[in-house]
């Protein structure tokens, strides 16, 4: 899985975007995919995985936005998994992966 960028080379990559709207887009964000989290869940044991699908693509295109390639990567991982031939063992694997690091970025922040 890819490293977080550090903040000053997203902020250069986002054109000189101020850090205190980044930090308040991230943590938005970090919320949002929180919330999205349940609904994954949620959505496994529904076993509805087109609306998974949706869900996971959600979280990639949010967080390629803001250059968190981790969480980018994870949703595509998830997004692919719950397409045509479903691997439901690791749609379970990615959510907890995404929880696991959720909960280290919010505990040790962004580099």
């Amino acid at each position: 899985m890819t490293s977080l960028k550090s903040k000053e080379k997203i902020l250069e990559e986002l054109g000189g975007l101020p850090v205190e709207i980044y930090d308040e887009l991230v943590a938005e964000h970090f919320s949002l995919v929180k919330e999205k989290i349940h609904e994954l869940h949620d959505l496994l044991g529904r076993c509805n995985y087109e609306e998974f699908c949706r869900v996971a693509h959600s979280i990639k295109s949010s967080s390629a936005n803001l250059r968190l390639a981790p969480f980018q990567e994870l949703g595509a991982e998830m997004e692919a998994a719950s397409r045509d031939e479903v691997d439901r063992e690791l749609l379970v694997q990615s959510v907890e992966k995404l929880e696991k690091l959720i909960a280290r970025v919010e505990s040790e922040g962004l580099p």
